[in-house]
């Protein structure tokens, strides 16, 4: 778990200074009203089950602008399903327990109208069940006139469709939730250091 902690942070710093002298958004998000469904390639015995009982998830993002209200967006994304397994020959003895799945998501972001958006791409899948998946999603995005936007983006992810390895035996995960974000210019971030930015070539 401190590996995963230290991982996230040192992406969330590379995602803010990455890119640097474009000076574009940064932003972070929570999930809620979420569900997923685990599809098990059982073993040729077919003896066991996996049920969902919800997830938590945080993701960092990084917008890095193409103009035209387009972007290309990533970040780091840590969640953590709590999960039930059970052998078919006995549906009530049930086992919980929890894993944590985290990617890095390198899509699109699409603005259009004043307020909508819709974003896609791919999913690198770092734990669990390492491999590339999928997600997309649409939204509302609100501007305000300090420069902060809130955001509301239900999405679908296809977590590792081309797993890795001996990995491929382990159950598929695909989610659904709703994200609720903020999103700031990297540049109005860094006016709040400016010795730190000046030092660093901004």
């Amino acid at each position: 778990m401190r590996k995963i902690i230290l991982l996230l942070l040192f992406q969330i710093l590379l995602i803010s200074f990455s890119f640097s002298q474009n000076l574009d958004d940064v932003g972070f998000s929570f999930s809620m009203f979420n569900s997923s469904n685990h599809l098990v390639n059982r073993d040729k015995q077919r003896t066991i089950g996996v049920s969902d009982r919800g997830f938590l998830s945080f993701t960092a993002d990084y917008y890095y602008s193409l103009g035209d209200s387009l972007y290309i967006e990533s970040g780091i994304n840590l969640s953590k399903h709590y999960l039930a397994k059970y052998p078919f020959s006995d549906t009530n003895n049930i086992t919980t327990y929890s894993q944590y799945l985290l990617n890095i998501p390198v899509g699109i972001y699409k603005r259009f109208w004043k307020y909508g958006f819709c974003n896609g791409g791919l999913l690198v899948d770092l734990t669990y069940k390492p491999g590339i998946g999928t997600y997309f999603g649409a939204g509302i995005r609100a501007d305000s006139p300090f420069g902060v936007s809130l955001y509301i983006n239900p999405y679908v992810k296809a977590h590792s469709l081309v797993s890795f390895g001996a990995y491929k035996d382990k159950h598929q995960t695909i989610e659904s939730g709703i994200k609720i974000g903020v999103i700031y210019p990297l540049d109005k971030l860094l006016e709040l250091y400016p010795k730190f930015s000046k030092g660093r070539g901004f």
